[in-house]
């Protein structure tokens, strides 16, 4: 009995780069739950306002924490939790996993996803985020032989 083993097809479709950033969104959320949580039990059980300093704090926890997930996950992996339920991996345009470097331009640049919308218009189906930081996200096959 040989074990599958995944390899790379052609470029990801719209609806699975969508469905994996939504399951990445519930992700993230349960995880800015557990933070604001920390940061409510900080300022005494209150809600942390808008302006404060604690707040600033708060924010920038979550963003480093964003960063931080997405980052590791693609240099790592290649794959978030959500790219991996829906079979697509992120590499480099040369198809080796990308750099730091590569994974901080393309969070900068993938704003709320709006970016992906130009997948529709590009040859090679790529978002803006995939052509600023040289990479490409591909659709993921089980090879059963």
């Amino acid at each position: 009995m040989s074990l599958s083993k995944p390899i790379e097809g052609g470029p990801a479709t719209l609806p699975r780069i969508f469905g994996a950033i939504c399951y990445d969104t519930f992700i993230l959320i349960a995880i800015y739950m557990v933070i604001i949580l920390g940061f409510v039990a900080l300022n005494e059980g209150e809600a942390v306002i808008s302006g404060s300093q604690l707040y600033s704090l708060q924010q920038s926890v979550l963003f480093l924490i964003t960063f931080g997930y997405l980052a590791d996950s693609w240099v790592r992996r290649g794959q978030t939790i959500g790219m991996l339920a829906w079979k697509i991996k992120l590499l480099s345009r040369t198809g080796k996993p990308i750099t730091i470097w590569q994974a901080l331009l393309r969070f900068c640049s993938a704003f709320l996803g709006i970016g992906n919308i130009w997948i529709l218009f590009d040859a090679q189906m790529r978002s803006w985020h995939d052509i600023f930081s040289e990479t490409q996200l591909v659709r993921m096959y089980i090879d059963n032989e």
